[in-house]
C-alpha cells in the first residue's frame, strides 16, 4: 500500500473492493417556489413538491434543491434527505 493510503474505500470495504460501478449518490430534486409564499424553497417532482404542493402553484427554478439551505423547506428536507440514493453516472 502507497503512504497516506490508509481509510481509502478500497481497503476498508470487507470482502471485496469499492468500485464505480457500486458507487451511489444523494437522490437530487429541482427547486421549486410557490406562488404567494416567497423566499422558501421546496423540492419539486412528478408535478409537486416532496411536501405536497400541486404544480399548478409552483415556479421551478434552474438549479437543484438543497436541503441544507436556510430557505428550504422543512418538510422538504426531510423527505429529500431520506430519499434512496441512486447510482452514479
Amino acid at each position: 500500500m502507497l503512504p497516506g493510503m490508509t481509510g481509502t474505500p478500497d481497503t476498508d470495504v470487507q470482502g471485496g473492493t469499492w468500485s464505480f460501478a457500486t458507487a451511489r449518490e444523494p437522490a437530487e430534486f429541482p427547486a421549486a417556489g410557490v406562488e404567494g409564499a416567497p423566499g422558501v424553497e421546496h423540492a419539486g417532482g412528478n408535478g409537486r413538491t416532496l411536501c405536497g404542493i400541486r404544480g399548478r402553484y409552483l415556479t421551478v427554478f434552474l438549479h437543484r434543491f438543497q436541503p441544507q439551505a436556510l430557505a428550504s423547506c422543512r418538510k422538504c428536507r426531510a423527505l429529500a434527505e431520506a430519499a434512496p440514493s441512486r447510482p452514479c453516472g
